[in-house]
C-alpha cells in the first residue's frame, strides 16, 4: 500500500506530465499556424518588410508619433493600393484602398465584421449594445427604429435649436474676447460645449446647458477630461490587451478613464429614461399592468422618447421589446458618436479656414449675404460655396481616418487595380482573404489619394466641388456620401450624417458671420492624433485631450 507521501509524489509527477502534454497540445498547433502564417500567408503580395519581431510594423503606431494616414499614404506610393502589412508578432494583414475592394467590403456587410479588438475598444467607450456593434437582423431592426429621428423633416425641425445654441456659443466667444482686439481661444473646447448641448437635447430632450450655466460648464469640462484619456499614448499594455483578451482584466489609465466617462453618461441617461418611462406610464395607463397604446402618445422629437414610445407599444411582440440596458447603451452610444465626430469635424473646419484667409473671407461674404439670422435648413443648404467648404473639410480631414474589417468566412476580394504576384510575376485581379484576417480600410488615404482626386489632393480647395469631379471618384459616389467615405458607406453609412451636416452648417454660419479665425501662436505645436476620431492636440500634451487654440477676433 502506497504511503501518503508516495501517493502525493506520484500524483505530482503525473500532474506535471499532464500539464506538459496539455501545453504541447495547446501550444503546438498555435506555433504551427504562426510559422505557417509567417512563411506562406499572402506571401505572393508585395509590401514592406517587418520592422520588429514583436510589433511587426506597428512600432510607428505605438507612441502616436505620426499623424494617422501619413504612413499608409507613403507606403501605398511604393506598393500601390493593395499590399501586405505586418501586425503584432509579425502576423500578416491586408491593406487596401482599391475602390472595387472597398465597394465589395462595405456593400456586403453580412460577409464582414469589425475585428474583435475594435469591438472591445468600442464597448469600453460606449457600451456593448451600441448600434455600430450590432450585426445582421438586429442591426437592420435598430436602424429602422432610429430612422424617423434622422429623417429630413426631423432635421429641419431641429435646425432652429442648432442655431439658438450656436448664438449662445457666439456670446461665450464675445465674452472671452472682451475688449481685446483678439483672443487666443481653445475652439475645440468651446465647440465641444455647444455640440454637447445640442446632442443632449436631440437625443435625451435634456439640456446640459454647458454654454450658459456654471454647472453645465463644469459637466462639460469633466466629460471632456474623461474623454482625454482616449488620446493618451498607446502603451505596450494597451496593444497587448487589444490583441490578447486574457490580459484585459489589467486596469490601465485608458480603460479606467473610459469606464468613468461611460459610467457618468449612463448615470445621466438612466435617470432620464426612468423619468420618461414614468411620464409615459402616468399619462397613458391607469394601472402599472396596462400597456401603452402607441398611437395615443403624441409623437416626440428626441430620439430617446421615440425609442421608448416604440418599445412600449402594445402591438410590439415581447420578443422584439428592448431591455432597459439596450435602450440605455444605444442612446449613450449616439451621444458619444454625435459629440466626438461633430466636434472634431468642426474643429478641423475652423483650423483649415484659419490656414487660408482668402477662402475664409470668400465664405464669410457669401454667408453675410443671407439676410435671415435664423435661416431654415433649406436656406443653409442653398449656399453653394458654404456647402463646398464643408465637403472639402470633411474630405481632407475625415473624423474617423482609419477603420478595419475582417471576413466572417473566406472571401474572394475583387480588385480594380491588379497587383503583381511576386511569386509568379503575373498580375492578379482578386485575392483570397481568410476568415478572421484583419483588413485595414484607410479612409483618409481614400480621401486624399492622387489617383482619385488629382495632384492637388492634399490641398484645401473647396472650388473642386463647384466643378465636375474626376471620373476616378465616380465609384465613391455610389458607395458613400459625396464621393467620400467620411461617413463610411453601404449598409453601415452613418445614420446621423444629415444631423451632423446640419449641425456643422448652423454653427459655422453663426461663427463666420461674427468672427474671424486665424492661426494661433502655438499653431506649430498642433498635431492630429487618432483616438477613434482624428483629434487636434498639442504635441507633448496629448494627455490633456483635444486642444486647438485659434486667434479669434470680431468681424
Amino acid at each position: 500500500m502506497l504511503s501518503t507521501s508516495a501517493l502525493l509524489n506520484a500524483l505530482s509527477e503525473n500532474l506535471s506530465v499532464f500539464i506538459l502534454a496539455l501545453s504541447i497540445c495547446l501550444i503546438l498547433p498555435l506555433t504551427i499556424r504562426y510559422i505557417y502564417d509567417l512563411t506562406t500567408a499572402y506571401n505572393y503580395l508585395d509590401g514592406p518588410s517587418r520592422n520588429h519581431w514583436f510589433w511587426g510594423n506597428m512600432d510607428w503606431i505605438v507612441g502616436l508619433d505620426q499623424e494617422p494616414g501619413v504612413e499608409y499614404r507613403a507606403v501605398s506610393a511604393i506598393y500601390g493600393p493593395t499590399w501586405r502589412d505586418w501586425g503584432l508578432l509579425g502576423l500578416p494583414k491586408i491593406y487596401t484602398h482599391d475602390l472595387a475592394a472597398l465597394n465589395f467590403i462595405l456593400k456586403n456587410d453580412s460577409l464582414f465584421t469589425k475585428p474583435e479588438w475594435i469591438k472591445w475598444q468600442l464597448a469600453q467607450l460606449a457600451g456593448e449594445n451600441v448600434l455600430s456593434l450590432m450585426e445582421g437582423d438586429v442591426h437592420k431592426t435598430m436602424r429602422r427604429l432610429f430612422a424617423p429621428s434622422f429623417a429630413v423633416p426631423e432635421i429641419k425641425a431641429w435646425t432652429p435649436m442648432f442655431l439658438r445654441k450656436s448664438y449662445m456659443l457666439h456670446d461665450v466667444l464675445r465674452n472671452l474676447i472682451g475688449s481685446n482686439p483678439h483672443q487666443e481661444i481653445d475652439m475645440s473646447k468651446q465647440i465641444g460645449r455647444c455640440t454637447l448641448d445640442i446632442v443632449s437635447l436631440a437625443i435625451f430632450d435634456h439640456d446640459i446647458n454647458s454654454l450658459a450655466s456654471q454647472e453645465g460648464a463644469e459637466s462639460s469640462a469633466a466629460f471632456s477630461e474623461l474623454l482625454a484619456g482616449n488620446i493618451q499614448q498607446l502603451s505596450v499594455v494597451d496593444v497587448v490587451q487589444n490583441n490578447f483578451p486574457m490580459f484585459r482584466s489589467v486596469s490601465t489609465e485608458r480603460v479606467r478613464r473610459g469606464k468613468l466617462a461611460l459610467g457618468a453618461l449612463k448615470d445621466i441617461a438612466r435617470e432620464i429614461i426612468s423619468k420618461k418611462k414614468a411620464e409615459f406610464l402616468a399619462g397613458k395607463v391607469s394601472s402599472p399592468d396596462e400597456k401603452i397604446h402607441a398611437k395615443e402618445i403624441p409623437l416626440p422629437r428626441d430620439l430617446l422618447s421615440r425609442v421608448l414610445r416604440a418599445n412600449l407599444a402594445d402591438d410590439l411582440p415581447d420578443s422584439q421589446r428592448l431591455s432597459d440596458e439596450i435602450v440605455l447603451e444605444t442612446v449613450t452610444g449616439f451621444i458619444f458618436a454625435g459629440l466626438e465626430t461633430t466636434t472634431t469635424a468642426l474643429s478641423h473646419a475652423i483650423h483649415l479656414l484659419s490656414t487660408d484667409l482668402e477662402i475664409q473671407d470668400k465664405l464669410r461674404k457669401e454667408i453675410l449675404a443671407v439676410e435671415d439670422d435664423f435661416p431654415s435648413l433649406d436656406d443653409l443648404n442653398n449656399i453653394p460655396y458654404f456647402d463646398a467648404v464643408i465637403r472639402e473639410a470633411l474630405r481632407l480631414r475625415p473624423a474617423v481616418p482609419t477603420t478595419f474589417r475582417s471576413p466572417k468566412n473566406d472571401v474572394i476580394l475583387p480588385l480594380s487595380t491588379p497587383v503583381k504576384n511576386i511569386k509568379t510575376g503575373e498580375l492578379i485581379s482578386e485575392i483570397q482573404v481568410r476568415k478572421g484576417e484583419m483588413m485595414v480600410i484607410p479612409v483618409r488615404v481614400v480621401s486624399t489619394a492622387n489617383e482619385i482626386w488629382g495632384d492637388d489632393s492634399l490641398i484645401f480647395n473647396p472650388d473642386r466641388w463647384l466643378q465636375p469631379l474626376p471620373s476616378s471618384a465616380d465609384e465613391l459616389a455610389i458607395l458613400g456620401w459625396s464621393h467620400q467615405l467620411t461617413f463610411i458607406g453601404g449598409p453601415r453609412l452613418c445614420q446621423g450624417y444629415r444631423f451632423a451636416l446640419a449641425e456643422m452648417k448652423s454653427i459655422l454660419f453663426v461663427l463666420l458671420r461674427n468672427f474671424k479665425f486665424e492661426l494661433s501662436s502655438v499653431n506649430d505645436q498642433i498635431v492630429f492624433r487618432q483616438a477613434i476620431v482624428l483629434k487636434p492636440v498639442l504635441k507633448g500634451k496629448e494627455d490633456e485631450g483635444a486642444t486647438m487654440p485659434i486667434k479669434v477676433s470680431r468681424v
